[in-house]
């Protein structure tokens, strides 16, 4: 994305010294719901959360893949989910991976009306994720929606959809 900074331009829009600087600026993808701060990639702010804050994703189609890693209380939120509660617009789609990795030790994680797309898995729990919660988010068109390897555990799932493919894999092992 493109952005351009008019420095000054003559009031009366004729000819007259001005200058325009292009910068390739990215506009904001999210926002910390707690302080107000904007972040250009979700992973940016998810690496600024502190515990207990909020990450609201701005609808649209974000490209990159986010890691929750040894973090705890922090929720990840479509922006307009959270304010109507209906369909959202705000998708991850990484292209290659898991959209959203949840692992070393992560508690108490929350993404909330997210939708998912074409990641594989969409949303995975793994090296100890304990107590993680996915909701009200669209899985679509990914190899696996949700995967939770041996280590993770209490770790839910619920009011989400699946659609055009994507299956729930949990390993359960006797130490569960």
């Amino acid at each position: 994305t493109l952005v351009w900074k008019v420095a000054a331009i003559d009031t009366a829009y004729k000819r007259g010294p001005w200058t325009a600087l292009k910068t390739n600026v990215p506009p904001p993808v999210c926002s910390n719901a707690n302080t107000g701060a904007t972040y250009v990639t979700i992973q940016a702010g998810v690496n600024a959360a502190l515990t207990g804050q909020t990450i609201h994703v701005f609808d649209g189609l974000h490209n990159e893949n986010v890691t929750f890693s040894s973090r705890t209380n922090i929720t990840l939120v479509s922006r307009s989910w959270a304010q109507s509660g209906v369909a959202t617009n705000a998708r991850i789609a990484p292209g290659a991976g898991a959209a959203v990795t949840i692992n070393s030790f992560s508690r108490g994680i929350a993404i909330r009306g997210i939708g998912v797309w074409g990641a594989n898995p969409g949303v995975g729990f793994f090296s100890s994720a304990e107590s993680n919660i996915v909701e009200n988010c669209v899985f679509h068109s990914n190899g696996m929606a949700v995967n939770e390897d041996g280590t993770a555990r209490r770790n839910r799932i619920a009011d989400s959809i699946l659609r055009r493919g994507g299956a729930v894999s949990a390993i359960d092992t006797a130490s569960h």
